[in-house]
């Protein structure tokens, strides 16, 4: 960076105007204005009272970055800084320890273990809710991007509780013996007995921070804000989704205070994501809002979903219910002969006595779910063609428009022959079929 620029960005750092700069220096404006164009450049008298009143080298106002030089010269201070605290805690911890008896010596250690002992306690429980509530809110994810999250918020939760936990082992042994056994050593050390003549005193009046906690504090205050980042990012996933749902909502218009429930509710639902998704955004980005027009605005949204959820529960009141015999659209029968070898293989078999001598197969079937035989050497293999996917939906959409709820979409094979039939039946095909009786 060249003087004329650096010269610019000093004067504007300590907020002066070109004419006060140039009453400073007992120069004329315009001798300022053509510094800092880089037309001309100050006479060497000038150039070091520049140095005096920036606090600047020579050599970094004509040829260095000043920025750069101050950020250096300011994150070296704050690490300097954070050291001395450090060695200056660890410090006054050996003395107080040397200056005290066995038994407070005891008693001090016994404290320390007992809150560490607390403090993994807390660790635990904490540890095993959380587990509960992100294994049951991610269910719906696959195996290996639950184990993802899962592990996320796991690392998440490890480092912030042991920040926090180291954080408060150190403040709390700071507050109940750094501040209050203080080592005042005299001016003149008189040795009795080998020892070192030194004054405790109680309380300290100074009550002195350490920066070194205080950056601790700060990282652990990083790991919440990013800890609740990521509940900002579900929350920005179910705002796209209740959006999503509040457009579909529209292909169940026909269902009258039903649809009127659901668009009150998704919409009552968007606005709490969004004042939820507004604190979050203070809280992480230190912003201020209108906290008490976000709290009326969550109020009002949680009595209009309540609305919302009302008038649905009264719009589905009003539906038709397909029980599962009337829900059957095909019923179709076939007779078979005994045979001692006839095995049956597949899923949700009706076995019922009756008088037939015969094998006699009832296959019943619904719009949205067929059933396809297969015979091979006297195995009959049955399963099922359901309509699922987009034309399921399509149906889902069409029942509920017609206020219809049909309480089952499978379809059901009964198999009924005499009891000696259904007795071989039932022991040829064991473990072959799921079946009811």
């Amino acid at each position: 960076m060249k003087f004329s620029d650096n010269l610019k960005k000093l004067r504007k750092d300590m907020n002066l105007s070109q004419e006060d700069l140039a009453d400073k220096l007992g120069v004329s404006r315009q001798s300022i204005s053509k510094w800092e164009s880089g037309v001309v450049y100050p006479e060497m008298d000038k150039m070091v009272q520049l140095c005096k009143l920036f606090n600047v080298s020579m050599d970094d106002l004509l040829n260095n970055d000043v920025v750069e030089v101050k950020n250096t010269k300011e994150a070296k201070s704050s690490i300097n800084k954070f050291i001395d605290s450090f060695f200056k805690y660890v410090n006054k911890t050996i003395k107080m320890f040397s200056s005290m008896s066995f038994k407070e010596k005891f008693k001090c250690l016994f404290e320390q273990f007992l809150i560490v002992f607390c403090l993994i306690v807390v660790f635990l429980i904490i540890g095993l809710i959380g587990d509960i509530v992100v294994t049951n809110l991610f269910s719906f994810l696959s195996y290996t991007a639950h184990s993802i999250v899962f592990h996320i918020f796991e690392s998440i939760y490890v480092i912030a509780y042991l920040v926090l936990a180291i954080i408060l082992v150190l403040y709390i042994f700071k507050i109940r013996y750094l501040d209050y056994y203080v080592i005042e050593e005299s001016e003149k050390k008189v040795v009795k007995n080998g020892e070192n003549n030194e004054k405790v005193i109680i309380r300290d009046p100074k009550h002195s921070e350490y920066r070194f906690i205080n950056y601790i504090v700060k990282v652990f205050v990083i790991c919440v804000k990013l800890f609740v980042s990521m509940f900002g990012v579900m929350f920005c996933i179910s705002l796209v989704f209740f959006a999503l749902c509040l457009v579909l909502s529209f292909l169940i218009v026909k269902s009258g205070l039903l649809f009127f429930g659901v668009i009150i509710g998704l919409i009552s639902l968007i606005v709490m994501n969004y004042v939820v998704l507004n604190f979050i955004y203070d809280f992480v980005f230190n912003h201020k809002s209108k906290k008490s027009l976000l709290a009326v605005m969550f109020v009002v949204s949680l009595f209009v979903l309540g609305c919302g959820i009302g008038l649905s529960l009264i719009g589905v009141s009003n539906f038709e219910i397909i029980s599962t015999d009337s829900a059957y659209s095909d019923i179709r029968t076939e007779y078979i002969d005994m045979n001692d070898d006839i095995t049956f293989t597949g899923y949700n078999f009706v076995f019922k006595e009756s008088d037939d001598n015969n094998i006699k197969i009832t296959y019943k079937n619904t719009k949205n779910c067929e059933v396809i035989k297969s015979v091979s050497e006297n195995v009959y293999s049955f399963y099922y063609d359901y309509d699922y996917e987009f034309n399921f939906i399509k149906k889902i959409i069409r029942d509920v428009n017609d206020r219809k709820i049909y309480m089952d979409y499978d379809c059901m094979i009964e198999v009924s022959s005499n009891k000696s039939n259904i007795d071989k039946l039932e022991k040829n095909s064991s473990g072959f079929y799921h079946y009811y009786r």
